[in-house]
């Protein structure tokens, strides 16, 4: 709890899956970002992935999702609202345009979906900005033993066509639920393990 929190915007095209440390973020935000594509804010506190991304622009509602977890926000440039509003709102800015040390670009993929970071990098431009801890408050969390098991075996969002729809199918043996993309596991590069959160929220 004493660590910052870090969101990194991640994209969700099919030329960046499977992407790199949503498996291992604390909370994902997904949301459409502009024609039908979704983008992934994921939070890290007390996971350090050494690879995540792709790594990919701002916009106006993640930056408000990040206030609330008093975020140090990575990004790669944004929309203008978004940039506007980095710098109106007061965001802990971690933009790739200004800090290119904190990133890489790789050499698997094409441009733009070839930026990558780490929590170890953006912690270390944190620190040197004096981002040290968040203050914030959680997600009022109950017992995991003492949860009911859910009756719903699947869950599935509609959201703008068969690329981006999601299907999650609850795992009775593990308390989870794995997540499905575009009719496909959604894996993790990382770890080469499907997707797989204990809560989901609409």
């Amino acid at each position: 709890n004493q660590q910052p929190v870090t969101a990194v915007m991640i994209e969700n095209t099919p030329d960046a899956r499977p992407q790199a440390g949503l498996g291992q973020a604390g909370v994902v935000f997904e949301a459409l970002a502009e024609g039908g594509v979704t983008r992934f804010m994921a939070l890290f506190q007390d996971t350090a992935p050494t690879n995540i991304g792709p790594v990919r622009s701002a916009r106006p509602y993640y930056l408000q999702w990040a206030l609330g977890f008093d975020a140090g926000y990575a990004h790669v440039g944004g929309s203008p609202d978004a940039l506007q509003d980095i710098k109106a709102w007061g965001v802990r800015d971690l933009d790739q345009f200004y800090n290119a040390g904190a990133y890489h670009r790789v050499s698997s993929r094409a441009a733009p979906h070839n930026v990558y970071t780490s929590i170890a990098a953006l912690n270390q431009l944190e620190t040197s900005k004096g981002y040290t801890s968040s203050t914030y408050s959680g997600f009022v969390r109950g017992s995991e033993a003492a949860a009911k098991q859910p009756t719903a075996t699947t869950i599935n969002f509609t959201l703008s066509g068969a690329t981006y729809n999601v299907q999650y199918s609850y795992d009775a043996a593990h308390n989870d639920y794995l997540r499905s993309e575009g009719g496909a596991a959604h894996i993790d590069a990382n770890t080469n393990q499907q997707i797989a959160p204990k809560v989901v929220i609409a």
